[in-house]
């Protein structure tokens, strides 16, 4: 059975929990104004990392469920070759989705940065410190969208080379996505060819793809989320039913 990587976040958001917990009981021990950050901050802490832990709990509970058979709709095992292959396809079309992401940042830092030494007022100090953290951001924000195809590439290559999909939920390739959780919304799903915009063709034993599209919450808002996942030559019509259901299934929980 594949590892179940839930159960590491769930414990981790635990562990954080009770140090919330205790950073909080330590501040309300002490009750002097010094140490007054101690119960705000082990507040926040102990309460987000409660919510993060039920989430992730409950994410554990439904991939040990698909693990089992539970719960699945489709359960499909690849040679390594073509995990390696689907790995690198991963790799050049998430590396084209970060890079536009980073220009679109670039974009809206350089037109920032132009307005506040066009307008703001400041020194030529001042001019210095802003550019140089406007730059640290860029360089941050590159580095990530370089490393993080690569990170994926790495982890789909060393994982089982098997694919669990669900109604709510798909284990591929080491990669856990789900669709009917908090600050998800559940967009698309459907059948097609692999094509050159998905990276590099799985020719022979795997042409085709289910491609299921989300849109995933965060600070910034609803960000788009792809998962690709290759059918085997042969189970063509089990893909079809298997996108039927999702699609049935997901329809009736909005």
């Amino acid at each position: 059975m594949p590892k179940n990587n839930m159960i590491f976040w769930t414990l981790f958001c635990a562990f954080c929990a009770l140090l919330g917990l205790g950073l909080l009981a330590t501040g309300i021990l002490i009750n002097e104004m010094e140490t007054m950050w101690m119960v705000v901050l082990g507040f926040f802490l102990m309460v987000t990392f409660v919510i993060c832990t039920l989430l992730f709990w409950k994410q554990a509970r439904l991939l040990r469920q698909m693990f089992e058979g539970k719960r699945l709709l489709a359960h499909w095992v690849y040679s390594k070759e073509k995990a390696v292959q689907h790995a690198q396809g991963e790799k050049v079309r998430r590396a084209k989705a970060n890079l536009l992401l980073w220009l679109i940042i670039a974009g809206f830092v350089v037109f920032f940065s132009v307005l506040f030494v066009v307008f703001g007022d400041m020194d030529e100090d001042g001019i210095r410190f802003f550019l140089s953290i406007m730059g640290g951001v860029l360089a941050i924000t590159g580095l990530a969208a370089w490393l993080a195809p690569i990170l994926a590439e790495r982890k789909i290559k060393r994982s089982v080379p098997e694919v669990f999909i669900g109604e709510f939920a798909v284990w591929a390739f080491g990669e856990f996505d789900i669709w009917n959780s908090a600050m998800t919304q559940f967009r698309s799903v459907s059948t097609g060819q692999i094509t050159e915009e998905d990276g590099s063709p799985l020719a022979g034993e795997v042409s085709r793809k289910i491609e299921i599209v989300y849109e995933q919450g965060n600070r910034y808002g609803y960000q788009e989320r792809k998962v690709l996942i290759p059918i085997p030559v042969g189970k063509e019509q089990e893909a079809e039913e298997v996108v039927r259901r999702i699609l049935d299934a997901n329809s009736s929980s909005h």
